[in-house]
């Protein structure tokens, strides 16, 4: 699948997605963090993406505007049992001289995101 990702949405889900063999393409990347949110919009419609966002009100009133590919509002809230877990395991997580984005070893760092478990990290927005 591919997906557009807005400038306020976690490296960690761009990782997860990127792990997942989707297409990911981050607006940090290519577009200035003043880029108006029409703009970031119309190349997610333009190259058939999926648009990721924290977001939710600009977004939604875009998306209601007519047809589009999709939109994935990321809604983060992070406890602080779970901010402990994932700091404790980024202690002890192996130093990779190669890319975390193309990595899909079962020791990519993230790859405890994508497995079903009884802590499921979840995302607060800035």
């Amino acid at each position: 699948m591919k997906f557009v990702l807005d400038h306020d949405v976690p490296e960690a889900i761009a990782l997860t997605l990127l792990g997942g063999g989707n297409d990911v393409v981050r607006l940090r990347d290519i577009l200035p963090q003043t880029t108006a949110d029409r703009i970031a919009w119309n190349h997610a419609q333009r190259n058939a993406s999926l648009f990721v966002t924290c977001n939710r009100n600009d977004f939604l009133t875009l998306a209601a505007e007519g047809h589009h590919q999709g939109l994935i509002i990321v809604v983060r809230r992070d406890t602080e049992a779970q901010k402990s877990l994932l700091f404790r395991r980024s202690l002890t997580l192996p130093v990779q001289k190669a890319s975390l984005a193309t990595s899909t070893s079962p020791s990519h760092p993230f790859d405890f995101l994508q497995k079903p478990a009884k802590l499921t990290p979840q995302f607060r927005c800035r």
